[in-house]
């Protein structure tokens, strides 16, 4: 379990979660919800719900070779599970299922007990597939006492911030990302970082920090496998924001 991530009263964590794409679909019908709800409703006692995805992709215009082509298409629909606050969500269609969390953060032993028993389930219906890809994601909301944008971000992130060239110059919004490919761990990072709305409707400012930490599996993972490669990943999320914030930050969140 994730050891390196302090623990802290209260966490910045916006939503978090673990996914995992199956190497094959699930064998899917219109009873599977009903079936899975059946088996979860103790953890997941709210009315399933469906949810259907929407997919966009960009391409070359037939009509118009000169121009980009952009189209919104329907994905598969994807059952939602909710406990009775609505907090700690299980989202399953026939192809992946995660384990989200919303504030207050539940803990990394409680999403990844969930995940475990997600599988459990899906066994249960005689329908689990093996795994392809595990995926952590972590969205942090961090709000600052300060009053522009860039105005002591060094004292909060190790992250640089570079404003337009001029002795007037003052941001007003910025967004960095950056995905790197880590060899040495067989995975992949994608961190996002940028400013945000103040929901306190104060004077200071908020920033999102965005987390994600990915690897697939070739030909696919058992259940255990699949939580031990999400454990492992846990812990470069875990290893990387502490990186990536400071002390001053830390405070913030006692």
């Amino acid at each position: 379990m994730d050891k390196q991530r302090r623990q802290y009263e209260v966490p910045p964590v916006q939503e978090a979660l673990c996914h995992f794409t199956f190497s094959e679909p699930l064998g899917w019908n219109m009873t599977t919800p009903g079936l899975m709800y059946q088996k979860i409703s103790k953890e997941y006692p709210a009315e399933p719900a469906q949810q259907e995805q929407i997919q966009a992709s960009v391409g070359i215009n037939p009509e118009n070779s000169e121009t980009a082509g952009f189209s919104l298409n329907r994905g598969p629909v994807r059952a939602v599970f909710k406990n009775s606050t609505g907090k700690k969500l299980l989202l399953l269609d026939a192809h992946s299922f995660s384990v989200n969390s919303l504030p207050s953060y539940e803990g990394w032993e409680s999403l990844f007990r969930r995940a475990s028993d997600a599988f459990d389930a899906l066994h249960e219906l005689r329908i689990l597939t093996p795994v392809k890809r595990v995926a952590i994601r972590y969205i942090n909301k961090i709000s600052l006492p300060v009053n522009e944008l860039g105005t002591d971000l060094q004292d909060y992130f190790n992250l640089p911030v570079i404003p337009f060239q001029s002795e007037q110059s003052v941001i007003a919004a910025f967004i960095h990302r950056v995905e790197s490919f880590l060899p040495e761990k067989n995975a992949t990072a994608i961190v996002t970082f940028g400013s945000s709305q103040d929901d306190d409707g104060g004077t200071g400012a908020a920033f999102i920090l965005d987390i994600e930490v990915y690897r697939d599996g070739g030909e696919g993972w058992t259940k255990d496998q699949a939580l031990d490669v999400a454990d492992e990943l846990k812990s470069y999320e875990s290893a990387e924001f502490e990186t990536l914030i400071t002390d001053s930050t830390r405070e913030l969140f006692k």
